[in-house]
C-alpha cells in the first residue's frame, strides 16, 4: 500500500511539473543600439531576455525551457554620419480626428464643437531606402533611433477638432409653378434645394418637392386629332474615322449624331413619319462637326505648402491664406472632362495647434559708449569742447527673437515674441575721462637730516635733504601717472641735536644808576630735530653759557633798537659760479648819544649778513617716459590665483633718462647720481582674450511677390560678444543679401497661334456642309516656347484652336466670316464698316445676290473710349517719413512739410476702370502738401565763466549762468528748470584765513620832523613795506600776491617815531601776547611785556612794561555749507561728477578762522565734503523703423486703407525728447473695385423648334463693378489667384460662367428631374464665429417632380471645397395674428432654411391659454384669455365667465327682460378683441331658441363642407418667399398623381 501511494505521489508531481512548465514563456526586449568601434559591419546588438508566467510576472529563468531561449546577442551594422543617405523618415497621412485615448468619461470632453479637442495620428517610421545592412521588416522599416541620428522624428500626434454630426439643411420652398396645363387636369409644383448634406449619421434630407392640383382649371375643348411630338435625342459622342486621324493634319474633326422619335400625347411611340408629316415641321440637323473630346489631365499632387509661421493657440484663428497649385498635363477639348480644381487654399495655422516651440527675446552686444549720441544737431554745431567728449553717454543694442534653447541664437520673426516685453535697447553708460596727474611745485629743501646721530656731539655729519610735492589732480586709469612726490639729496651738514638758546633782558649791576655793566641769564636746552628737549649730553660737552655779561646804555649813550628778522635769501642754491646767497637784518638808532655819551656805531655795524642757499642747484634730474605694453612674464612669477578677467601676469617697462634741466638734453646717468633712479619695470596684469561671437543667420525673408526691379532677399545675424584683447575679430558683414529669383508671373508669357487652315475640315464621308477650321496654339516665354501651364496661369485667355466653317453644297448660299471693323472715317465721329463675300458660284442661285437676305456690308457709328481721372474718398492724414523730395527738416516756424494722399482712378466713359496711364497719370493717388508741428529742442547758451568767490575769507559760493536761447516745443527736449529764461548754478568755495595774510617788513630809520635838544633827537615818522602774501601750495613757501586778496585791516606801513634825547626813558617793542589756556574761562588773562633799553638819569621805570588783558574766550565750530551743483569733467556733458561743500571754522563771533584753530581744540572735523553725483543724461524716445505698409483693409472697394506703425523701443526720460505722436499712419489704398458676378436664373428648357427631348437653357452671366454697375470682363470676378483668364478649363470655373446648358424637355408620360441646382456656399466648421480651417463641403441637388411610378428619387451631390465664411442659423418669428404666427429658420446671410435651427429652441407658433380655447372661431389672445376672431362677438358663461360661442351680432339671441333667469350674458363688443367687455343679461327663454338656431347652423355648415370637400383651399396666411426656380412641367393630373397627392407623400 505504501509503495502504491508513493508511486501515485510521484506521478502527481510529474504532472504538476509539466503543467507548470507549460505556463512559462520567454519574453524579449527590443534590440539595443549597435555597439562598435567603427562604422559599418562588425557591430554587436544586445537585448534582454527573461522568463514570465501566464499572468505576466517575471520569474526565475529555470522555470522556462532553456532550449527555447531566444538569442540575446547578434551581429549588426553600425550606422554613422556617412550613412545618412541610406535612411529617411516615411511619413503617412493623418487619420481622422478622434476622441483622445486618455478620456476618462463621456462627460470629460464635449463630443464635438468648440471644446471638442481630439487627436490625429499618423505613422512615422524609419525606412532603409536601398540596402539591407540593418535588420528591417518586410517593408524596409528599421528602428527609429537610426533616423534620429540624422534628424528629429516628425510629430506622430497632434490636436484637432472632433467633427459634429450634421443634419441635412434645405432651403425653403420656391413659389408654386404655373399650372402644367392651361385646361383640364394640371398640377403645380414647388421645390427646394439642399444647402448642407447630412454627415456623420445626421438626419437625411426631406423631400425636395411638393405637388398639388391646379385650382379652377377649365375643361379642355374636344380634339379631333391627337397631338404628336418630335422627340429630339442627345448628341452622340464625337467619333472620328481612323483614316481621318492618320491623314488629316492638325486637330482631327469628327462628327456627332442624334436620333429623332415621335410620341403622342399619351407618351406612346408612333411612327417618326407621323411627326415629319405635320404641317410646319422643321426638322433639325442630324449631325454636326466636332473635335474629339480630350479629358483634362492634371498632376495628382499639388505643389508644397509654404510653411506656416508658429502661432500660439490664441492666435490660430487670426490666420492667413496659403495657396498651392498643380499643373495641367493635357487641356480639355471637344467637350471632354474639365480639370479638377487646379489650386487649393488653406488657412495658415488653421485648426488647433499645439505650439511645440517657445520663443524668447535675446540681445546683441552693447555698442561702444558714445557721448555725441546725446547731443542734438545744434549742440554739435556749437560745441566748444576740443578733443573727444567723455563722461555720461549712451550705448545701444539690438533685440531679436530666437527659439528657446537654440544655442545658435538664429533670429526668427520678432512677432513670435510679441507676447512678452522686449528688453531695453539703450542704457546710460560712462566714457572714462582722461585725467592726467597734476602735482604742486616742489617745496623748499628741508634742512640736512643726518643719516646717523652720534650722541654727545653737535658736529655736522652726512645726511639727506628732502623736498616734496602733493597731488593736485588724481590721474585716471588711462591718464598720465603721477611722478615721484618726494626727492632726496645727500648733504654733509646734518645735525641730530642742537642747543636751543633763549632770550632775556639785561639787568644792570649798578641798581642805582641802572646802566652800565650788567648781567643777563638765558635758558639753554638741548633739542632734537623734532624740537623735543633731550639730555644735555646729547649735544656734547660744549654748552652755551646760561649767564652772560651785558651793557645797558646810560643816559646820553646811543641806544640801538632790536635786530629785525632775517630777510629772504638772495639765492636758493649755489649756481655754476659757486656763489652762495645772503640774508640780511638791521637795527636802527632809537636814541642819539650826547656829547659825553657813548657814541653810536657806524652804519655798517647796524647791518648784519650771513650766507644762505648753501645747497647746490640742480642741473640734472631723472625723466620718466610712459609705461610700455604688458608682456607676459615667466610662469614662476604668476600668483596662485588670478583676478576675474585676468589670464596672465606680466612686466611693463619704461624708459628713464638723466636730463639736463636748462637745455632738456639727455646726460649720462652719473650726473643724476645724487638722486635715486626711478624704477624701469613694474608688474602688470594681462587680461584674457575674448573672441567675437555672432549668432547664426536668420532664415532668408520671403522674396516679394511683386515684379520690382532686381528684388533681393536678405538674412542677418547679430554680434553677441565683441572681441577684446586681440581676440578673434567680428565679421564685417552682418547682412547677407541675394538676388531673388524672378517670380513666375513676372515673366512675359503670351500665347502665339498659327494661321487658320485654308480648307474647311469636314467629317468623314462629308463633301459639304458644316465643318471646322483649326490652328496651332503655343505658349511663349519671351521668344521661346515653354510649358503651357505658365500661359494658363499668367497670360490671357487661351485662343480657340477651332472655329466653325461651311463648305457650300449645291445651290446653297454661304458667306465668308465678317472681316474686322475698319477705321473710323472721321475720328470718333464717323462710321466703321466691315464686309464679307459670297462663297461658291454666285451665278447659279440668283437668291444669293439678294442683299436683304445675304448682306455683305455692315456699318456702325464709331465709339472711341474717353478717359478721365476721378478722385475717391477723403484726404488722408498728414504723413511724414515717406522719403519724398519735398519733405525736409523742421523749419524756422516750427513746422515740417508732409503729404496728404487721396486715391484716384482712371475710367472710361462706361465707368470701367482703366490703367492709370490712359489718363496720362503716373500714380494712382494724388498728393497735397501739408504741415505738422515738429519737435523743437531746447537751445541754451554757453555757460559764463565762474564768478569769484563771494567771500574772500571763509566759505562762499561761486556762480555761473546760462540762458534759454530757444524754448522747447512740440515734444522736443525740454529745457531744465529756469527762472525767467535764466539758469544759475552755484558751487561752494573756500578761502582759508591763513591762505592770504599781511606781511610787514622791518621798519626803516626814524625820519625826524621836529628836532629837540641839540638837534639829534625829536619826533618823526617811520615806514615799512606791507604786502599780502599767499601760501602757494600746502608745502611750498609763501609768495606775494594781490593786496585785495587779504582780508582785514592791513598792518600800518608808517608810524610816528621818536629818537630819544639823551636823558629819556627808552623801552623796546611789545612782545607777543601770551596764549590763553585751551579751556578758556571767564577771568583768564593774557600778558605781554617790553624791555627797558635805557633808564633816565632820574631812574624812573616805565609804568607799563607789562600789560594784562582778559582772554577773549571764543567758541569755535565747524560749519558746513550746502552741496553745490554737480561739477563734471570739462569734457563731459552729463554722467558722473562731484559735488562739494565748504568747511569753515567759525568763532562764536561769526569770524572765519583757520582750520588749525578748530583742530587745535580737537573738534570733530566732518569728512563728507565731497560726494559723487550724477547729471542725468538725456535719453530720447527711440522708435522702430516704420513697418511695411499693411495689405489693404479691404480686398476691394473704394474706401480701403493701408496702415503702418512703428513701435516704441525706448521710453524717454524726463529730460529726453518725447515720442512723436504720429506712430500710426494710414493712407488710402490704390482703388481696386469690387466686382460682383451677376448670374440670372436659368431660363426655360427649350428643345429645337419647341419639341420635347434634348434641348438647352440659357442665362445671363455678367461681371460688374459694384460701385457703379459697369460691366467688365469675366476674369475680374475670378477670385482665384492663378488661371484667372483660363478658369473655364476647370469644372467649377466652367460651371460658374456657363451661359448655356443642355437640358431635357420631358415628353408626355416621362419621369422628370429638375436640373441641378447651383452649388451651395462652402460650409466649414467654425468656432466662436471664426473658421477652424478652410476645408469644407458644398452640395447641389435636383428634385424629382414626376408622378409616375418607379421614377428615381431626389438626387444630392457633394464635393469638398475651400472657404472662410462662417454661417449661423437662428429662429425668426412673424407677428401674431389671431393667436398664430409664422416661425422659420434663417441663415445669417438671410436665406430661409429648414433643419438648421435647434428644435428645442423653436419659439411657439400658436399661443396657448388655460383652459384651452376649444370654442369654434376663438383663439388665445396676448392677455392669455380666449377671444373671438375678427368680426365675431362672444357670448360668455354667467357662472365661469368662459366664452360659450363666437358668432356674428345678428346670430346672438338674448332672453326677454324680466324673466328672472339669466342664461347668458352676451357682450356686444366694440373694443379691441384683447379687452374684456361687460356681460349683458340673457333671458331664460332664449336657451331653446338658441339651441334650435345652433342646430340649423350646424346642418348648414355640414352641407357647405360636403359641397367643397373636393377642393383644397389656398393658405390664407402670409408665406415665406424665395427666388422662384422656374420649371417646365408637361404632365397631366392623372390617377397616379391623384393617388400620390392623396396619400400625403409630398405633404
Amino acid at each position: 500500500m505504501k509503495r502504491l501511494m508513493f508511486l501515485l505521489f510521484v506521478i502527481f508531481c510529474k504532472c504538476c511539473n509539466n503543467v507548470q512548465a507549460q505556463g512559462y514563456v520567454w519574453e524579449t526586449g527590443p534590440w539595443g543600439k549597435c555597439q562598435s568601434t567603427r562604422c559599418g559591419h562588425g557591430g554587436l546588438q544586445n537585448r534582454a531576455v527573461w522568463c514570465i508566467d501566464f499572468e505576466g510576472w517575471t520569474v526565475l529563468n529555470e522555470n522556462c525551457n532553456i532550449d527555447d531561449k531566444p538569442p540575446i546577442r547578434r551581429d549588426c551594422f553600425k550606422v554613422c554620419e556617412q550613412h545618412s543617405y541610406l535612411f529617411d523618415w516615411e511619413i503617412g497621412e493623418w487619420n481622422e480626428c478622434s476622441k483622445k485615448k486618455d478620456s476618462l468619461s463621456e462627460n470629460q470632453h464635449a463630443y464635438c464643437g468648440p471644446e471638442s479637442v481630439g487627436e490625429q495620428e499618423r505613422p512615422v517610421k524609419c525606412q532603409e531606402k536601398v540596402t539591407n545592412y540593418v535588420d528591417t521588416d518586410s517593408d524596409g522599416i528599421v528602428q527609429d533611433y537610426i533616423c534620429e541620428l540624422f534628424s528629429v522624428k516628425p510629430l506622430t500626434l497632434k490636436s484637432c477638432l472632433l467633427p459634429c454630426k450634421q443634419d441635412c439643411i434645405v432651403s425653403s420652398f420656391s413659389d408654386w409653378s404655373e399650372c402644367s396645363n392651361p385646361c383640364g387636369n394640371g398640377t403645380q409644383t414647388r421645390i427646394r434645394e439642399v444647402i448642407i448634406p447630412a454627415q456623420l449619421t445626421g438626419k437625411s434630407c426631406p423631400s425636395l418637392s411638393e405637388l398639388q392640383p391646379c385650382d379652377n382649371t377649365k375643361e379642355c375643348p374636344p380634339s379631333h386629332s391627337p397631338s404628336y411630338y418630335l422627340k429630339i435625342g442627345e448628341w452622340s459622342a464625337c467619333s472620328v474615322q481612323a483614316i481621318d486621324k492618320d491623314e488629316t493634319p492638325g486637330l482631327p474633326v469628327g462628327q456627332q449624331l442624334r436620333e429623332f422619335a415621335c410620341v403622342n400625347s399619351n407618351g406612346n411611340l408612333v411612327s417618326l413619319q407621323t411627326c415629319l408629316d405635320q404641317e410646319g415641321m422643321n426638322v433639325p440637323t442630324r449631325y454636326r462637326p466636332c473635335v474629339p473630346p480630350t479629358n483634362c489631365k492634371a498632376t495628382q499632387d499639388f505643389s508644397e505648402w509654404r510653411v506656416c509661421p508658429a502661432k500660439s493657440f490664441q492666435e490660430f484663428l487670426q490666420s492667413s491664406t496659403l495657396t498651392r497649385t498643380r499643373a495641367v498635363l493635357k487641356i480639355p477639348m471637344g467637350g471632354g472632362d474639365r480639370c479638377p480644381a487646379l489650386q487649393e487654399t488653406k488657412t495658415c495655422g488653421g485648426g488647433i495647434q499645439k505650439l511645440e516651440t517657445r520663443f524668447i527675446w535675446h540681445v546683441s552686444a552693447w555698442s561702444q559708449c558714445s557721448v555725441t549720441q546725446l547731443l542734438t544737431a545744434d549742440e554739435l554745431k556749437y560745441l566748444t569742447v576740443s578733443g573727444n567728449l567723455c563722461g555720461g553717454g549712451v550705448r545701444y543694442r539690438d533685440t531679436f527673437c530666437v527659439k528657446q534653447n537654440d544655442t545658435t541664437y538664429a533670429p526668427v520673426e520678432n512677432s513670435l515674441c510679441s507676447g512678452s516685453p522686449s528688453p531695453n535697447i539703450v542704457e546710460e553708460c560712462n566714457v572714462p575721462c582722461t585725467m592726467n596727474c597734476e602735482v604742486s611745485p616742489w617745496s623748499v629743501w628741508s634742512k640736512c637730516i643726518p643719516t646717523t646721530c652720534p650722541v654727545g656731539t653737535n658736529a655736522t655729519s652726512n645726511g639727506i635733504r628732502e623736498r616734496k610735492r602733493v597731488i593736485l589732480v588724481e590721474p585716471s586709469s588711462d591718464g598720465a601717472k603721477c611722478p615721484d612726490l618726494t626727492e632726496a639729496m645727500d648733504c654733509d651738514n646734518g645735525r641730530c641735536f642742537q642747543w636751543d638758546v633763549g632770550k632775556t633782558d639785561c639787568i644792570p649791576s649798578n641798581t642805582t644808576k641802572l646802566c652800565g655793566v650788567g648781567n643777563k641769564t638765558r635758558t639753554v636746552l638741548c633739542i632734537d630735530n623734532d624740537g623735543n628737549t633731550v639730555s644735555d649730553s646729547a649735544c656734547g660737552s660744549y654748552k652755551p653759557q646760561t649767564s652772560l655779561g651785558c651793557w645797558l646804555p646810560c643816559p646820553g649813550d646811543c641806544v640801538l633798537g632790536e635786530w629785525s628778522n632775517w630777510s629772504e635769501c638772495s639765492k636758493t642754491c649755489i649756481g655754476k659760479n659757486n656763489r652762495t646767497g645772503s640774508m640780511f637784518r638791521n637795527r636802527s638808532i632809537v636814541a642819539a648819544p650826547s656829547e659825553n655819551g657813548s657814541q653810536c656805531p657806524n652804519r655798517r655795524e647796524l647791518q648784519q649778513s650771513k650766507p644762505c642757499g648753501l645747497e647746490p642747484c640742480l642741473f640734472f634730474q631723472w625723466v620718466t617716459y610712459s609705461w610700455g605694453s604688458c608682456k607676459a612674464a615667466d610662469a614662476a612669477s604668476r600668483p596662485v590665483e588670478l583676478a576675474e578677467g585676468v589670464c596672465q601676469v606680466g612686466i611693463q617697462r619704461r624708459k628713464v633718462e638723466c636730463s639736463r634741466l636748462e637745455r632738456n638734453k639727455t646726460a649720462s646717468e652719473d650726473r643724476c647720481g645724487d638722486f635715486k633712479k626711478p624704477d624701469t619695470t613694474q608688474q602688470c596684469t594681462i587680461p584674457c582674450t575674448q573672441d567675437c561671437h555672432v549668432s547664426a543667420y536668420s532664415e532668408f525673408n520671403a522674396c516679394p511677390d511683386t515684379c520690382h526691379d532686381s528684388p533681393t532677399r536678405h538674412r542677418r545675424r547679430y554680434i553677441l560678444q565683441e572681441s577684446k584683447n586681440n581676440g578673434k575679430t567680428c565679421p564685417n558683414n552682418l547682412y547677407d543679401r541675394r538676388l531673388c529669383e524672378v517670380p513666375e508671373h513676372c515673366n512675359e508669357y503670351k500665347w502665339t497661334y498659327g494661321v487658320w487652315d485654308g480648307d474647311c475640315k469636314l467629317p468623314s464621308r462629308k463633301t459639304c456642309g458644316p465643318g471646322l477650321q483649326t490652328r496651332d496654339v503655343v505658349c511663349l516665354k519671351g521668344q521661346e516656347a515653354t510649358d503651357i501651364n505658365f500661359c494658363l496661369k499668367y497670360s490671357s485667355e487661351m485662343p480657340v484652336q477651332s472655329k466653325p466653317c461651311d463648305e457650300m453644297c449645291d445651290n446653297e448660299c454661304l458667306l465668308t466670316n465678317w472681316a474686322e471693323w475698319g477705321d473710323c472715317t472721321n475720328d470718333c465721329k464717323g462710321i466703321q464698316t466691315r464686309s464679307r463675300k459670297l462663297k461658291g458660284n454666285k451665278k447659279v442661285n440668283v437668291r444669293c445676290k439678294d442683299r436683304s437676305l445675304f448682306p455683305t456690308r455692315d456699318m456702325r457709328p464709331c465709339e472711341c473710349d474717353t478717359f478721365s481721372s476721378v478722385s475717391f474718398g477723403n484726404w488722408s492724414q498728414c504723413l511724414l517719413g515717406l522719403q519724398s523730395t519735398i519733405q525736409g527738416s523742421c523749419k524756422v516756424d516750427g513746422m515740417i512739410i508732409g503729404l496728404k494722399y487721396r486715391a484716384r482712378v482712371c475710367q472710361n466713359q462706361q465707368g470701367q476702370m482703366s490703367p492709370i496711364g490712359r489718363c496720362d497719370l503716373e500714380e494712382d493717388f494724388e498728393t497735397m502738401n501739408c504741415s505738422l508741428p515738429c519737435p523743437v529742442n531746447c537751445e541754451l547758451s554757453q555757460w559764463t565763466p565762474w564768478s569769484s568767490c563771494s567771500k574772500t575769507v571763509g566759505a562762499g559760493i561761486k556762480t555761473r549762468t546760462r540762458h534759454v536761447v530757444k524754448p522747447d516745443k512740440n515734444g522736443g527736449r525740454p529745457c531744465p528748470p529756469h527762472n525767467e529764461n535764466q539758469i544759475i548754478e552755484e558751487v561752494s568755495c573756500y578761502t582759508s584765513p591763513d591762505q592770504f595774510f599781511w606781511k610787514a617788513g622791518p621798519w626803516a630809520d626814524c625820519s625826524l620832523q621836529t628836532f629837540e635838544g641839540n638837534g639829534n633827537c625829536g619826533s618823526g615818522t617811520q615806514y615799512r613795506n606791507v604786502r599780502c602774501y599767499s601760501k602757494a601750495t600746502p608745502i611750498a613757501d609763501t609768495i606775494p600776491t594781490y593786496d585785495n586778496l587779504c582780508s582785514g585791516v592791513p598792518p600800518s606801513s608808517y608810524r610816528q617815531c621818536r629818537i630819544a634825547c639823551s636823558d629819556e626813558l627808552i623801552v623796546g617793542e611789545w612782545s607777543e601776547w601770551t596764549e590763553c589756556p585751551m579751556e578758556c574761562k571767564p577771568g583768564n588773562l593774557r600778558t605781554r611785556e617790553r624791555a627797558v633799553l635805557r633808564y633816565p638819569s632820574t631812574g624812573r621805570t616805565p609804568s607799563d612794561s607789562m600789560e594784562t588783558a582778559a582772554c577773549e574766550c571764543e567758541r569755535y565750530n565747524w560749519i558746513q555749507s550746502d552741496f553745490g551743483a554737480c561739477e563734471l569733467h570739462p569734457k563731459s556733458i552729463c554722467g558722473q561728477g562731484k559735488q562739494s561743500r565748504s568747511l569753515d571754522c567759525i568763532s562764536n563771533l561769526g569770524v572765519s578762522v583757520p582750520w588749525s584753530v578748530c583742530q587745535k581744540y580737537n573738534l570733530q572735523q566732518p569728512t563728507d565734503l565731497v560726494k559723487n553725483c550724477t547729471v542725468t543724461c538725456p535719453v530720447d524716445c527711440i522708435l522702430s523703423e516704420w513697418s511695411e505698409w499693411t495689405s489693404c483693409s479691404q480686398t476691394c472697394g473704394l474706401q480701403g486703407i493701408m496702415s503702418r506703425s512703428r513701435q516704441k523701443l525706448q521710453e524717454p526720460n524726463e529730460i529726453g525728447q518725447a515720442c512723436p505722436t504720429q506712430r500710426f499712419q494710414q493712407k488710402p489704398c490704390p482703388v481696386k473695385p469690387c466686382y460682383k458676378l451677376v448670374v440670372d436664373e436659368w431660363g426655360y428648357c427649350q428643345a429645337e423648334n419647341g419639341y420635347c427631348g434634348q434641348g438647352s437653357r440659357k442665362r445671363q452671366v455678367r461681371c460688374t463693378q459694384e460701385h457703379n454697375g459697369a460691366v467688365v470682363k469675366d476674369n475680374k470676378c475670378v477670385t482665384e489667384r492663378y488661371f484667372k483668364n483660363n478658369i473655364n478649363i476647370t469644372a467649377i470655373g466652367f460651371e460658374t460662367f456657363q451661359r448655356e446648358q443642355a437640358c431635357t424637355v420631358p415628353c408626355p408620360g416621362e419621369c422628370q428631374l429638375t436640373e441641378w441646382s447651383k452649388w451651395s456656399p462652402c460650409f466649414i466648421m467654425c468656432i466662436n464665429g471664426k473658421p477652424s480651417g478652410s476645408a469644407g463641403i458644398q452640395s447641389r441637388s435636383r428634385a424629382s417632380i414626376s408622378v409616375m411610378k418607379n421614377c428615381q428619387a431626389d438626387e444630392v451631390d457633394a464635393r469638398p471645397c475651400q472657404g472662410d465664411t462662417c454661417y449661423t442659423f437662428t429662429w425668426q418669428t412673424g407677428t401674431w395674428y389671431e393667436g398664430d404666427r409664422q416661425v422659420w429658420c434663417q441663415r445669417s446671410d438671410g436665406v430661409n432654411v429648414t433643419g438648421g435651427c435647434l428644435e428645442n429652441k423653436k419659439p411657439e407658433e400658436m399661443r396657448q391659454c388655460g383652459p384651452p380655447c376649444t370654442v369654434q372661431n376663438s383663439y388665445c389672445a396676448q392677455n392669455g384669455k380666449c377671444q373671438c376672431k375678427t368680426g365675431l362677438k362672444p357670448s360668455y358663461s354667467t357662472t365661469s365667465g368662459d366664452i360659450l360661442r363666437c358668432a356674428s351680432p345678428d346670430e346672438l339671441i338674448t332672453e326677454k327682460p324680466g324673466s328672472g333667469k339669466v342664461a347668458e350674458n352676451v357682450k356686444n363688443q366694440t373694443e379691441p378683441d384683447d379687452q374684456k367687455g361687460i356681460f349683458d343679461s340673457i333671458p331664460v327663454w332664449m336657451y331653446p331658441t338658441a339651441g334650435g338656431a345652433l342646430l340649423i347652423i350646424i346642418i348648414m355648415l355640414i352641407l357647405i363642407y360636403c359641397t367643397c370637400c373636393g377642393k383644397q383651399k389656398k393658405n390664407k396666411q402670409p408665406t415665406l418667399q424665395q427666388k422662384h426656380l422656374e420649371l417646365d412641367h408637361s404632365i397631366y393630373w392623372d390617377d397616379t398623381a391623384k393617388r400620390k397627392y392623396m396619400d400625403g407623400v409630398h405633404v
